[in-house]
C-alpha cells in the first residue's frame, strides 16, 4: 500500500509543482469561490438534475478546466533570465541589466509581473510585462551607483496566470549576482600626501620618503639636476633624448594607513559625513602612492572583520605592486564604523605590525586626547618618517555647529611636555600639562601635535571632490544628436568580466 500512496502523491504534486533547475514553481489557486462552487453545483445536479443545473455545471467545469490548464501552461513554458551586462566600478557608474521574458507556449501570456528583491539602493527592476504565444520580450533596466558596498542582484519572482484570475503561477528565481561597489577616488592636496617629518616647529627632516635601490623598473626623460650616472644610454640612443633611469624604492618606502572606525567619533549623513570622507580619502591616498610605487598597508579595528574574534582588526598587508589598490578598495568598500572601538586601540593593533622604518599615517576624526599616548608610542624611536595625522574637523561635518564647538570637545588637552607627549621621555614620566580648548578645537589639536613634532593637516566638509571614472571610463551610455536630428552611440559602458568572455 505505501508505493501506491507514494505514487499518489507523486501524481498530486505533479498538479502544482513544476521545479526547474534554478527556479521553484508552483501553481495555486487565486479565487476560491468557483472551485469550492463546483462540487456544490455539481452535487445538487445530481441530486435534481435539470437542463439549467446541467448548463451551469458544464461551463462552471469548462472555466475552471480551461484556467487551469492556460495556468499549467503558463508554469511549464513561461521563463525568466536577466543577465547582466556592465558591472560597476566606482560610486558614480552605471549598471545596466538586460531581463528576457520567454513564453513557448502557444496560450499568449496576458500578465507577468516582476517582482525584484534586490538590496541596490535606487534600483530594481520590477514590473509588469506582457508577451504573445511562442516569442520573446527583453529591455534594458539601468541604475547609477550611488553607495559603496556590496550589494546583491536578486534574489527575484515572477508571477503569471490565466486570464480569468482563477489561478496564480509563481516563480522563484534563486539566482544571485553579487556586486561590489568601490568607493571613488578624488584628487589630494599636496599637503595631505605623506613626506618628511617635522621635529618640533623648526626642524625639518629633508630625507625623502623614498630612497633608490640599484633596481630600476622604467625610465623617464632626463631632467635637470639628475645624476649623469643615472642615464640610461640604449633608451637614450634609441630616442635620441637623454632618458634617465627610475629605481624601484627600497623596503622602507612603506606606508601604513590607520583608518578610525569608531562609531562615536563619526559625525554627519550621506556622501558628505566623516565617515564617507574618511574611506575616500583612504582610497585617494592609497591610489596615489601605489602609484608613486609606495607599499601601501591598510589597518583598521572594526567589528565587521568576519573573523571569529572580533578583537583582530582588520589588516590588509603592505605591497608596492598596482593590483594591490584593488586589495585596498574591496576592503574600504565594506568598512563601517562599530560601537567600542576607539582610535587608541588601533593604534595598540598598529604596534604589532608596523615596523620600525615604516611610515605611518593616522586618519581620524577624533579630538579625544585618549590616543595621544598611542600615536607617540607608535612614533617612538622609528627610524623612518614617524607617523603623521589628518584630522577630519568633526564640527565641520556635523550638521549643527555651535558657536562654541560641540560639548564633547570642550575641555582640556595635554600639552607639550618632555613627558609621553612631547616625544623625548619615557611613558612612565609624570603626565604633561592640561591647556584649553575653546571653539576651535581642530586648530588647536593640529598646533598642539606641531608643538610635538607631529604633522597635522586638517580637512574640512566639502573639500575633497569625487572625480568620474576614475578607474577608467564611466560605465554609462552617451549620445550625440547631429543637426539633422540623427543620434550615435559615443560611448557604451564596460562590459562585465563575464560578458566580455
Amino acid at each position: 500500500m505505501r508505493p501506491i500512496f507514494n505514487r499518489l502523491a507523486v501524481a498530486f504534486r505533479s498538479l502544482y509543482s513544476f521545479d526547474r533547475p534554478g527556479c521553484q514553481v508552483r501553481l495555486s489557486i487565486r479565487q476560491r469561490l468557483p472551485v469550492i462552487a463546483f462540487p456544490i453545483l455539481l452535487l445538487w445536479y445530481l441530486v435534481r438534475p435539470s437542463p439549467v443545473d446541467a448548463t451551469g455545471t458544464a461551463a462552471l467545469g469548462g472555466l475552471l478546466l480551461l484556467s487551469y490548464l492556460w495556468a499549467r501552461s503558463m508554469a511549464k513554458s513561461v521563463s525568466g533570465e536577466r543577465r547582466l551586462h556592465y558591472a560597476a566600478l566606482q560610486v558614480g557608474d552605471e549598471l545596466e541589466e538586460q531581463v528576457i521574458l520567454r513564453n513557448n507556449s502557444a496560450m499568449p501570456a496576458l500578465w507577468v509581473e516582476f517582482i525584484d528583491h534586490s538590496n541596490l539602493p535606487g534600483y530594481t527592476f520590477s514590473s509588469v510585462r506582457s508577451t504573445g504565444g511562442n516569442s520573446t520580450t527583453e529591455w534594458h533596466t539601468n541604475t547609477t551607483c550611488t553607495r559603496r558596498g556590496v550589494f546583491t542582484l536578486g534574489p527575484w519572482e515572477m508571477r503569471c496566470g490565466d486570464p480569468f484570475g482563477l489561478f496564480l503561477v509563481r516563480q522563484t528565481w534563486l539566482q544571485k549576482n553579487e556586486i561590489l561597489v568601490y568607493p571613488p577616488l578624488a584628487p589630494l592636496p599636496a599637503r595631505l600626501l605623506p613626506h618628511g617629518q617635522v621635529q618640533g616647529e623648526e626642524r625639518p627632516l629633508h630625507q625623502p620618503l623614498r630612497a633608490e635601490t640599484q633596481d630600476a623598473f622604467t625610465a623617464r626623460p632626463y631632467q635637470p639636476g639628475d645624476p649623469l650616472r643615472h642615464i640610461h644610454w640604449p633608451i637614450t640612443a634609441r630616442h635620441d633624448v637623454p632618458y634617465v633611469k627610475v629605481f624601484e624604492p627600497e623596503d622602507s618606502s612603506t606606508v601604513w594607513l590607520l583608518a578610525d572606525l569608531d562609531a562615536a567619533a563619526h559625525t554627519g549623513q550621506g556622501p558628505d559625513s566623516s565617515l564617507e570622507t574618511m574611506i575616500l580619502l583612504l582610497a585617494s591616498l592609497a591610489s596615489e602612492l601605489l602609484r608613486q610605487r609606495v607599499a601601501v598597508g591598510l589597518l583598521a579595528y572594526t567589528g565587521s572583520s568576519g573573523t571569529p574574534d572580533e578583537d583582530l582588526p582588520l589588516v590588509v598587508l603592505p605591497q608596492r605592486s598596482s593590483l594591490h589598490l584593488w586589495d585596498i578598495l574591496r576592503t574600504l568598500a565594506v568598512l563601517t564604523p562599530a560601537p567600542g572601538r576607539p582610535f587608541q586601540k588601533t593604534l595598540e593593533k598598529a604596534r604589532m605590525l608596523v615596523g620600525g622604518r615604516d611610515q605611518v599615517l593616522a586618519v581620524t576624526p577624533s579630538l579625544r586626547p585618549e590616543w595621544l599616548a598611542g600615536l607617540h608610542q607608535l612614533n617612538r624611536g622609528r627610524r623612518g618618517q614617524g607617523a603623521s595625522v589628518i584630522l577630519l574637523d568633526p564640527v565641520s561635518f556635523s550638521q549643527a555647529q555651535p558657536a562654541e564647538g560641540p560639548a564633547q570637545y570642550r575641555g582640556t588637552y595635554p600639552a607639550q611636555s618632555s613627558g609621553a607627549y612631547g616625544g623625548g621621555g619615557d611613558l612612565g614620566q609624570e603626565a604633561p600639562p592640561k591647556v584649553p580648548l575653546h571653539s576651535s578645537g581642530a586648530e588647536l589639536f593640529t598646533s598642539l601635535l606641531a608643538r610635538q613634532g607631529i604633522r597635522c593637516s586638517v580637512v574640512q566638509r566639502g573639500e575633497l571632490r569625487p572625480i568620474a571614472g576614475a578607474y577608467g571610463e564611466l560605465s554609462r551610455w552617451e549620445f550625440k544628436t547631429l543637426g539633422t536630428g540623427r543620434v550615435f552611440v559615443r560611448h557604451a559602458p564596460r562590459q562585465s568580466k563575464g560578458e566580455a568572455k
